[in-house]
């Protein structure tokens, strides 16, 4: 697994990112940490964790572009890439759920930068991405 010890990553074949309703309370980061958070764009205003311990920023789509139906505009992959720059200058990778699961939007997605692509499509992705 990956971990955190003594604030240095010590990278492993598997890391666990806690999303959804994640437990910023109990999250303490000790000494040394298996888990890791999912950050949300709020995240990148407050400071309070670094991209070691928050390695990704996610967001709704549709909260950073507006609605997309089955690719986005050349506005939204403007206003997306200059999300993911802010993000990427912060240290922080991206990742945006709620994009339509379709080959033009993975490669609108690669484009502008965004690092993880959230699809419910496994093989066809990766079919895609390793042609």
């Amino acid at each position: 697994l990956t971990y955190v010890k003594e604030n240095r990553l010590q990278k492993g074949a598997l890391q666990i990112i806690l999303s959804g309703d994640r437990p910023f309370r109990k999250m303490q980061f000790k000494d040394v940490e298996y888990f890791f958070l999912d950050g949300r764009p709020l995240n990148l205003e407050e400071n309070d964790y670094s991209p070691v311990e928050m390695p990704f920023i996610s967001q709704n789509i549709d909260r950073v572009v507006g609605p997309v139906t089955d690719e986005m505009t050349e506005a939204q992959k403007v206003r997306l890439k200059e999300f993911v720059d802010h993000c990427h200058n912060k240290g922080f990778k991206v990742r945006c759920w709620n994009t339509p699961d379709n080959v033009t939007t993975w490669n609108q997605l690669q484009e502008v930068g965004v690092d993880l692509i959230n699809t419910d499509l496994l093989k066809p992705l990766r079919a895609h991405l390793y042609r």
